[in-house]
């Protein structure tokens, strides 16, 4: 399955504009939190589902036919009905409700959602998931403006996030899709559809971000550009949407469209945690770190954030991208392993995951390390990692410099003390301090440093974290020109200068006359 997951973020990444990819990036409050991190590991923080419990698909008309079938050809099969998920999914979308509409009326909204639900023979308490497709209407719209279009979304969005999470009161996690391709829709065109999907994002600095929630993630990025293919070959072929004299010409998916977003569904679906009702796994670890132990061995160190598991599953992968395979189990309550018999200068990768009889917690977040070469050994560990704040866009770092062998340091910077680190500088030997620039306002990062040289990289410092000032207020406005009569190339105050100035030796000059008289 992680090849499955490497597909999935490959054909995202490869379909996206460069200002996009941040999605990928685990995220501060400004958005909506990705299900899957930049490894591919599915987020910790998404609750375990009970098997038996409604996935409920919400949205517009464009979700109706994705889950439930085409509604003018009998048997259609949509998504809930190929599933082979371990909960039950119910169609509660409703055509004809683009997110304005839903807007102007959530009472009727939610209304015929939940009548949906009970037609099928559950009640609110039954849903612990969602997901949702929405869109604006820019029909009759001449050139509309992507931007407001976003606001109109995203305003859209938190507000039925906070409806769900009202009336749902065992909802678990919901999920935002993104739209499919657009251009042979008249109510939603190209750009549009996809442009739309930066709100659901959240990285949209124009039109504002979507609250975030610990209950709402990423859902499925389904969107390609039509003929285009993307790296997995996902395209929106023509006939892969309902023509005239079909109704919702272009917007609406044919069965070929409704089997591709069934197919993506069902591979995103299957990463969450699934268990029997009353049977819950332990909670996830988190914090997983790797230190070098040598020529042969890494040692490993996290977080035990349950109080019953059985044991501790390291899996382990010959670089990132490459397959993980479990190595070993550990007992109850450790936090540590060291991993020996390894082959020297080469880079390895871990995650770690509780389980109990009642099944395996999420995965941490994936970390990789490389063991010394042979015939050397990594310089000492920098130590005493401070940072400290310089300005809304900057913070400083120092540390102190343990060894007399290293060719460089290397620094590392993560968004709040739970995201994933990102190596952003090299420096020089020797270097104790390093500036940190290009910051966003108001934030917490946080750092960690270590040393490197031919033999291989020292263990971290510990982990130091700063937060930049809020945005510094627009400065002033320029002095006033000089008034009437006082022409200076020096502006206003200088020109007041020397005027006195020429006073001032009119008035000597006329007293040395006097004096030698």
């Amino acid at each position: 399955m992680p090849r499955l997951i490497s597909t999935l973020l490959l054909f995202a990444l490869a379909s996206l504009p460069h200002s996009a990819l941040a999605q990928f990036v685990p995220q501060d409050s400004t958005g909506l939190v990705p299900f899957f991190d930049n490894a591919g590991t599915p987020d910790p923080n998404v609750p375990v589902i009970d098997e038996g419990a409604v996935l409920l698909c919400i949205g517009m008309s464009q979700a109706f036919w994705e889950c439930g079938g085409h509604p003018d050809i009998a048997g259609s099969p949509g998504w809930a009905a190929q599933s082979t998920l371990p909960v039950v999914i119910v169609t509660g979308a409703v055509s004809g409700w683009d997110i304005e509409s839903i807007m102007a009326d959530p009472t009727a909204y939610w209304t015929e959602v939940e009548a949906r639900l009970r037609a099928a023979g559950y009640d609110n308490d039954d849903v612990q998931v969602m997901w949702g497709k929405n869109a604006t209407r820019t029909a009759g719209q001449n050139n509309p403006d992507p931007i407001e279009q976003r606001r109109i979304l995203r305003d859209g969005l938190i507000q039925i996030q906070q409806e769900a999470d009202a009336r749902f009161p065992n909802l678990r996690a919901g999920f935002h899709s993104s739209r499919v391709y657009g251009g042979h829709c008249a109510a939603n065109p190209e750009p549009i559809a996809h442009e739309t999907y930066y709100a659901i994002v959240g990285w949209d600095t124009e039109a504002g971000a979507i609250d975030s929630s610990s209950k709402w993630f990423l859902g499925p990025y389904i969107w390609a550009d039509g003929t285009n293919a993307r790296a997995d070959g996902l395209t929106w072929l023509d006939t892969d949407f309902v023509m005239p004299p079909t109704s919702g010409p272009g917007c609406h998916p044919s069965q070929s469209g409704i089997d591709k977003v069934a197919t993506h569904n069902e591979i995103f679906f299957s990463q969450l945690t699934y268990a029997p009702p009353g049977v819950t796994p332990p909670s996830a670890p988190t914090g997983l770190g790797v230190a070098v132990g040598g020529t042969s061995q890494l040692n490993l160190s996290w977080t035990d954030n349950s109080n019953d598991e059985a044991s501790f599953r390291i899996e382990r992968a010959p670089g990132p991208g490459a397959a993980f395979a479990e190595i070993d189990t550990t007992a109850p309550n450790a936090t540590s392993y060291e991993d020996s018999g390894l082959n020297a200068n080469t880079e390895y990768c871990y995650r770690v995951r509780a389980s109990n009889a009642n099944g395996n917690s999420a995965y941490t977040a994936q970390v990789c390390a490389t063991t010394n070469a042979s015939g050397g050994s990594a310089p000492a560990a920098p130590s005493g990692l401070t940072t400290t704040t310089s300005s809304d866009m900057g913070i400083d770092l120092s540390w102190t410099d343990n060894s007399s062998d290293e060719a460089n340091f290397h620094v590392e910077r993560a968004t709040g003390p739970g995201g994933a680190f990102t190596e952003i500088a090299t420096t020089a030997m020797n270097v104790t301090s390093f500036d940190s620039r290009g910051l966003a306002a108001s934030t917490e990062y946080c750092y960690r440093v270590r040393a490197s040289n031919a033999s291989g990289n020292s263990a971290y410092t510990s982990m130091s974290c700063a937060t930049t000032d809020a945005s510094a207020p627009p400065p002033p406005p320029p002095p006033p020109p000089p008034g009437p009569g006082v022409q200076s190339s020096g502006g206003g105050v200088f020109a007041v200068a020397e005027l006195g100035m020429l006073l001032l030796a009119g008035l000597i000059g006329l007293r040395r006359r006097k004096l030698f008289k």
